[in-house]
């Protein structure tokens, strides 16, 4: 449990990097681009949607809503806990969290207790525009435009470092879908990045 709980705390600012020190330079600046063409089509309201996983314990997603070039929106579900999964799609039944409480050691339990949370807000949770940030450090993706997205790629997940391995992939309509790096050998929760499973435009 307490392997899970360290893995959803990792931490997933303006080109203002040298390309030369960019790993995939060229795609960052083409998918950039593509961005910049929906960002002017969308009149800057979007949704997109991350992912996270561990193995087969533990899969969550962050859905964050920008209206106007400004978050407004941010919801988080876990889709499997430790294994468990809800029965259905939109979230967790109360009987559901009930079970899963019930198996979970006092080291968990203490963990939400000093989160100030329930279980149930654990599994699930949206804030608003006047309240965001409130569930902040508890495995969500920040809160973060994807202007700011693209930003962090250059100025940190793209940067060529010894014994870094870069991830770039741009399968939404040529937008970013996957960017990071993973240190060393390092191989189960060791992934600093972003995972995007969609992008979509609003009307507003």
């Amino acid at each position: 449990m307490k392997k899970i709980i360290y893995i959803l705390l990792l931490t997933l600012t303006v080109f203002a990097c040298k390309s030369s020190d960019v790993e995939s330079s060229n795609q960052l600046e083409d998918s950039f681009k593509k961005f910049k063409e929906f960002k002017k089509e969308s009149n800057n309201s979007y949704q997109y949607q991350t992912n996270t996983s561990f193995m087969t314990e533990m899969s969550t997603t962050t859905t964050i809503t920008v209206i106007n070039g400004k978050v407004v929106k941010r919801e988080y579900l876990v889709k499997i806990f430790n294994g468990f999964v809800p029965k259905s799609e939109v979230g967790w039944t109360d009987q559901e969290i009930e079970t899963i409480y019930a198996k979970q050691d006092e080291f968990f339990k203490n963990y939400l207790i000093s989160k100030n949370i329930t279980l149930k807000e654990y599994l699930a949770w949206s804030e608003y525009e006047n309240e965001l940030g409130k569930y902040n450090d508890l495995g969500a993706t920040p809160i973060m435009t994807l202007d700011e997205v693209y930003s962090k790629a250059k100025s940190e997940w793209l940067v060529k470092q010894e014994n870094k391995k870069i991830f770039f992939e741009t399968n939404n309509k040529g937008m970013i879908s996957s960017c990071g790096y993973i240190l060393g050998n390092c191989q189960d929760g060791c992934f600093t990045g972003i995972n995007i499973s969609y992008i979509i435009a609003l009307k507003n």
